[in-house]
């Protein structure tokens, strides 16, 4: 799993024609260097995958190091499924210990741990009702 340090940020997702463009930053939360590199998920199946190279001086700036100069991405996904949506794709970036940490997205709030339906519904109770 990964905690609570931010390494990194999935800035922006343009989809159009059964393609994406994916922008944003990644790094190494070990060493700050930017991350190994970037996994695309649509689902639980890898649809793709790019490198860090990018210039992203402003994120250098943020971290107060240098060595996150390079931690930008910018790719385009091709052979999307038709009905593709922008919370569909996750991206997760490689560490140097061979985790995979999960990009944010500002659009896509991260899905709750509990995935099922708010129990606010009163038709559904957790204890089976006695008539």
């Amino acid at each position: 799993g990964l905690g609570s340090r931010n390494v990194g940020h999935l800035d922006a997702i343009e989809i159009g024609g059964g393609s994406a463009i994916v922008s944003g930053w990644a790094i190494n939360g070990s060493d700050m260097s930017p991350a190994h590199g970037i996994l695309v998920f649509v689902g639980d199946r890898v649809v793709g995958s790019a490198e860090t190279a990018v210039p992203r001086p402003d994120v250098a700036q943020a971290l107060a190091t240098p060595r996150a100069a390079r931690a930008g991405f910018r790719f385009t996904i091709r052979g999307l499924p038709a009905q593709v949506s922008k919370c569909d794709i996750r991206l997760a970036a490689e560490q140097t210990d061979g985790s995979l940490a999960n990009l944010p997205h500002a659009a896509c709030p991260r899905p709750r741990a509990d995935s099922g339906r708010p129990s606010t519904d009163p038709s559904r109770t957790d204890q089976p009702r006695t008539p």
